[in-house]
């Protein structure tokens, strides 16, 4: 049996790796083994959950239209997720959708109201909104909305919640256009996109008083929130 001095071993093996070394360093950049050609290929990587080390980082409209619409898998409504196209509208939608289970078997129904964490909730408005922020996002129009978006997703916000915010913002302006009939201002949705995330932690400040004065009617609307849904679950 031929016997190896392990010392001997360890300078070898030392050798090898400085002679890998010597070949990195012959190359200008670290070495990739898919290289995309263009920024189509690079998104249809990274959906397909190809690492990003090896696809190199994304541009910032793929960043962006990422971050309104990350790539999902799993089944919603016997719809393989995966195979939506998120630049569709309408695959866009059933995106969003199956983003709100909760809002599953009321938007089915078509009903206009909901309880949710002790509030009343208009589930088809709700996905509306996020249809109009997450569009706003896409076209990036206003550019604004994304560098609020990137602005609270530095301050440590969490996705979802900020597609909240950014509606938040929006909605004084579609209440002017729609209820009252009056053009929005574009000037104050910008203000308001420039207000955030103060305003929206003083309107979760007066959340969670107002809940706290009614914690037993909230109690109770939960309770039966809870009591529906399983209902709806056995039918």
């Amino acid at each position: 049996m031929r016997t190896i001095d392990f010392n001997d071993w360890l300078a070898s093996a030392e050798d090898e790796r400085a002679r890998v070394r010597a070949v990195e360093a012959g190359f200008a950049e670290p070495y990739r083994r898919e290289r995309p050609r263009d920024a189509e290929e690079s998104e249809l990587l990274r959906r397909r959950g190809t690492p990003g080390y090896l696809i190199g980082t994304p541009s910032e409209e793929t960043a962006r239209r990422t971050f309104a619409v990350p790539g999902v898998s799993g089944v919603f409504r016997e719809v393989d997720l995966a195979r939506l196209d998120p630049a569709d509208r309408d695959d866009r939608r059933m995106l969003i959708e199956a983003e709100h289970p909760e809002f599953a078997d009321a938007l089915q129904r078509e009903d206009e109201l909901v309880i949710l964490d002790g509030e009343e909730v208009n589930p088809r408005l709700h996905v509306a909104l996020h249809e109009i922020v997450v569009e706003q996002l896409w076209e990036d129009d206003p550019p604004e909305a994304w560098r609020t978006a990137r602005r609270l997703l530095a301050a440590g916000y969490e996705r979802h919640e900020i597609l909240h915010m950014l509606g938040s913002a929006l909605v004084p302006q579609l209440w002017r256009a729609g209820a009252k009939g009056e053009a929005s201002s574009s000037e104050e949705y910008l203000s308001a996109l420039s207000r955030l995330p103060q305003s929206w932690e003083g309107k979760r400040t007066k959340r969670n008083v107002g809940r706290a004065s009614g914690g037993t009617q909230a109690a109770k609307a939960r309770k039966a929130a809870r009591r529906a849904r399983k209902r709806n679950r056995k039918t």
